[in-house]
């Protein structure tokens, strides 16, 4: 039986970007009947396939705001319970800025259909209500496919009740000012 400790630094050029990572490898192998141990790797900069990036929406309450910024930081750098704490909340700001009755998240969460929000959507919000009470009561982590899946929901959610209506109003007042610049142009 032998033991071999090993750090090493490795430097790599994308042939496509020609951008550069630098890889820290660490390796314990013990070498016992064909045994040997995986290499354990940190890239810099942090590898970002994984990675949400956040987007920005013009019309979302500072508090909401802050909840969906911090439970992004969460996720991209891998910690999965505050992440699905953080899911949880961003729907509970929801529901509390939209002013939606209900004596806990459940009740609130069927009561989103008040507030226009489709009734299949509303069921199937309950697994991010699931998603967050595993990781307060339980300590259980999701996996980071799930997790990037409940924060596009929450996301289209975001999108939904604030930044949507902004939006048609933004195009519906474009078109109005563009059809009246037409109007004085043709002597209309």
């Amino acid at each position: 039986m032998a033991f071999v400790e090993r750090v090493g630094f490795r430097f790599w050029i994308c042939a496509g970007c020609d951008s550069g990572t630098l890889e820290e490898y660490y390796v314990f192998d013990i070498t016992y009947n064909d045994f040997a141990s995986p290499v354990d790797s940190q890239y810099y900069p942090e590898r970002k396939e994984l990675h949400v990036e956040d987007k920005k929406f013009k019309q979302l309450p500072e508090k909401l705001n802050n909840i969906y910024r911090e439970t992004l930081k969460a996720y991209n750098n891998k910690l999965s319970v505050l992440c699905a704490l953080g899911i949880r909340s961003l729907i509970e700001g929801i529901c509390a800025n939209k002013s939606v009755a209900g004596r806990d998240l459940q009740g609130k969460i069927n009561n989103m259909v008040s507030i226009s929000l489709p009734q299949n959507i509303a069921n199937n919000l309950h697994s991010l209500r699931f998603i967050g009470n595993e990781a307060a009561h339980e300590l259980t982590a999701p996996t980071l496919y799930e997790l990037k899946l409940a924060i596009e929901i929450c996301e289209d959610l975001l999108n939904f009740f604030y930044e949507l209506d902004y939006k048609a109003h933004k195009l519906t007042s474009s078109r109005t000012l563009s059809n009246r610049n037409v109007g004085e142009l043709s002597g209309l």
